[in-house]
């Protein structure tokens, strides 16, 4: 009987590495696969580029000058090494469309004010992700709801969503899922209305702990997502 528990004790830690493993080696494609794809793409210009990756398959969000620079972003990225399928939402500008100036940067107290409001939806909640990956739990889609409306009461800002992790696992994998799981968030408030020029995606990893790694309930705290105002 005891050999019999030991051996399913082997055979189940065996399984949970083989199972991380694969996760970070996931997490790994990914972001080779984003990166691919952002130098392909780089000799055409493209406005507010967003990359999106899930898998093998590549979204990408933006603006173009013409039909043609669409259609030529979607055979490069579809002719990138790992890419199988490529989403398109590019969208093509107008090109007699009037040339609107950028709108003038918001009163400090405006932004403050919504600095603050951003602070007080995440003080005591944090954006819950299934474990080693980027998707976000259905249980977190009511705190999301409410950073977005927050993000529409200051509509003359630019909101960075930045990403960070514990530092178990490869430091450049856990930057790569840190990064992911910013953008999925970003792709929500996107979904949602806000636009995608308001808002800058970064992935810190382990590199911006707030609390001590010491402690689960440290590493906990510093596996969170941060919304931060910043100028336009």
């Amino acid at each position: 009987m005891k050999n019999l528990l030991a051996f399913s004790a082997a055979a189940l830690g065996c399984f949970l590495l083989a199972l991380y493993a694969a996760q970070t080696r996931r997490d790994s494609i990914q972001e080779d696969l984003w990166l691919r794809t952002k130098n392909a793409l780089a000799s055409i210009p493209i406005r507010n580029l967003v990359i999106s990756a899930d898998g093998r398959e590549i979204t990408l969000r933006g603006q173009v000058t013409s039909e043609r620079a669409k259609r030529d972003a979607n055979l490069v990225a579809n002719h990138t090494y790992g890419v199988h399928t490529v989403t398109n939402l590019l969208e093509v500008a107008r090109a007699n469309a009037a040339i609107v100036p950028p709108p003038a940067a918001p009163p400090t107290s405006a932004a403050t004010e919504c600095q603050e409001e951003f602070n007080a939806a995440l003080r005591n909640q944090q954006i819950q992700f299934e474990p080693s990956w980027y998707a976000i739990q259905p249980a977190s889609l009511p705190l999301l709801d409410g950073l977005v409306e927050v993000a529409r009461k200051c509509p003359s800002v630019k909101i960075e969503i930045s990403g960070h992790t514990d530092p178990i696992g490869v430091l450049e994998a856990n930057i790569a899922l840190s990064k992911n799981r910013a953008q999925e968030v970003a792709n929500y408030l996107i979904v949602k209305g806000i636009p995608a020029d308001r808002l800058v995606v970064v992935g810190h990893g382990p590199n911006k702990p707030i609390a001590d790694n010491a402690t689960p309930e440290g590493m906990k705290k510093n596996r969170r997502i941060d919304f931060n105002v910043i100028s336009r």
